[in-house]
């Protein structure tokens, strides 16, 4: 992917460049944002990364999940007004799901979409792709307009608060677009964008260029200032004072004034990629890095604390309005404004987009397994797994219909007291057998004779489920001879019952998993 591309050669450009050279609190800033949840990267114009919204009744449960297709859902997820969820993919696609997880629409641009979008307070979607345009859809995803730049776009596009369009491409330039799609003006940097541009309330533009420098604009695209802070990928946050801090690949935070002047430089343990800061309601700034680490540093620079998580961080942190960081690594972390853990969702691969915060405290998440995730509590409820391949099968055949797995992530035990298939169609003379495994062995089984519609497997009195366990469900359908014929098996539900905690459902064969609560 070209991110990674990217990301792969500044990582040695640092490491050579190393080898070669060997040498008071603050009130929070107000969001000016559309009325909408979460409409941009890091939430506001100052991306702050801080929603208003309280999360603490937020467990980590998963709500639903929405598979979107290829490897893992690059484009960091934002919210509408109406609460719909908009996110883009590597495949080429940006997507709108409702607030349930079903699909709403997707518009198909003609490369990767690694950009965030943007939601205006009409409607209006506007997003980058690889395909070197950005493109502003319609509130029912159709194509409102799109515009050529000279390469990838991959930097979220900020939307002023005039209408103006700020976004950043990997030809060196940051454009400003008017509301109809008209260029207003380019400024041109010597390094690519990947940066989201931050926009202060005097209106002043800030955005990092892989140059080595952070840039100050005015409205009117003429240079205010510039800072060697070094290859910056991620995007600026502007404190309540109007201190800029911005992070860079070689590891370091910078603290900048309005004016362009340093105020303090902190190092972390690691290099910095993608990471934005956060800025808490007390204005402490909160980052993330490549050595496995989250960074609490005070306003002025001190480091306040540091989180180990079990992988890099990619991504930024976002803040709930009750204070709880959440950040993307292996999982999904949830930690308490004292560095202490609060809980972690883990998926079948590591998180490499950033949280977005519904207003009901909702968590919305991708991840690398190819799914969009919605985290919410409190836990309780089913587990759903469901299978977007279907198949045919031919008579005298035993079908393997794949592997369910959930893991008990809450602190107590649960217990799984039945599976509740859905059979699309089935021909009569059929037999379907259900068996949950644990630590290796058969623990419980079921089965069905010519099972059409909606079948129950009760499980033995339940399995229980211990913290940290796993339960496996595998199915298999047996066919008659001579009998056969188009059979679709469509959706495996779990029913649970015992302690209030969560699942987390890991498909091997089964396609995607969602939780009802």
């Amino acid at each position: 992917m070209a991110r990674e591309r990217i990301h792969a050669l500044l990582h040695a450009i640092v490491a050579m460049l190393a080898f070669l050279s060997a040498s008071c609190a603050v009130t929070a800033p107000t969001a000016r944002t559309a009325a909408s949840p979460w409409p941009m990267l890091h939430h506001d114009l100052s991306h702050t990364g801080r929603s208003p919204y309280d999360t603490s009744a937020n467990v980590g449960a998963v709500k639903w999940s929405y598979a979107t297709g290829l490897l893992y859902c690059s484009g960091s997820p934002v919210i509408g007004a109406d609460g719909t969820v908009y996110a883009g993919s590597d495949d080429g696609s940006v997507y709108a799901l409702n607030p349930d997880g079903t699909k709403k629409w997707s518009y198909a641009t003609g490369g990767e979409v690694e950009s965030s979008a943007t939601v205006s307070p009409d409607g209006t979607i506007y997003v980058g792709s690889d395909d070197h345009s950005v493109y502003a859809l319609n509130p029912d995803g159709t194509k409102k307009w799109g515009h050529l730049t000279g390469d990838r776009v991959e930097s979220p596009p900020t939307l002023g608060e005039d209408g103006t369009i700020y976004v950043g491409s990997t030809d060196h330039n940051i454009y400003a677009f008017n509301p109809d799609g008209t260029k207003k003006w380019s400024f041109r940097t010597s390094g690519a964008i990947l940066s989201a541009p931050a926009i202060a309330a005097d209106g002043t533009i800030y955005v990092g260029s892989i140059d080595g420098n952070v840039y100050a604009l005015n409205p009117t695209g003429a240079k205010k200032w510039s800072y060697p802070a070094g290859y910056v990928e991620s995007s600026p946050a502007i404190g309540a004072d109007g201190t800029i801090y911005v992070s860079s690949l070689g590891g370091t935070v910078y603290a900048l004034n309005p004016n362009g002047t340093k105020k303090w430089g902190q190092e972390t343990g690691g290099l910095i990629s993608f990471s934005s800061p956060a800025i808490g309601a007390d204005g402490t700034i909160y980052i993330g890095s490549d050595d496995h680490s989250v960074y609490a540093l005070n306003p002025d620079g001190r480091k306040k604390w540091s989180y180990t998580t079990g992988n890099s961080i990619l991504t930024s942190p976002a803040i709930g309005g009750d204070g709880t960081i959440y950040v993307g690594s292996d999982a999904l972390y949830a930690i308490n404004p004292d560095g202490t853990k609060k809980w972690a969702q883990a998926f079948a691969d590591p998180v490499y987009s950033s949280p977005a915060i519904g207003a009901d405290g909702t968590i919305y998440i991708g991840s690398g397994d190819g799914n969009m995730y919605a985290l919410g509590g409190p836990a309780g409820g089913s587990v759903t797994a469901t299978n977007t391949a279907g198949g045919t099968f031919a008579p005298y055949s035993t079908i393997s219909g794949g592997s369910f797995k959930v893991t008990n992530t809450s602190s107590g035990a649960e217990t799984i007291t039945g599976a509740t298939i859905a059979f699309n169609r089935w021909t009569i003379f059929s037999k379907a057998e259900l068996a949950a495994v644990k630590n290796g062995f058969t623990v419980a089984s079921a089965s069905a004779l010519n099972p059409s519609g909606s079948v129950t497997f009760p499980l033995n009195k339940g399995v229980a489920i211990e913290p940290g366990e796993s339960l496996t469900f595998n199915l298999q359908l047996k066919i008659a001879p001579g009998l056969g014929g188009p059979s679709t098996q469509s959706v495996i539900s779990l029913s649970a019952t015992g302690a209030a905690g969560g699942f987390t459902g890991l498909p091997t064969g089964l396609g995607t998993v969602s939780r009802k609560d």
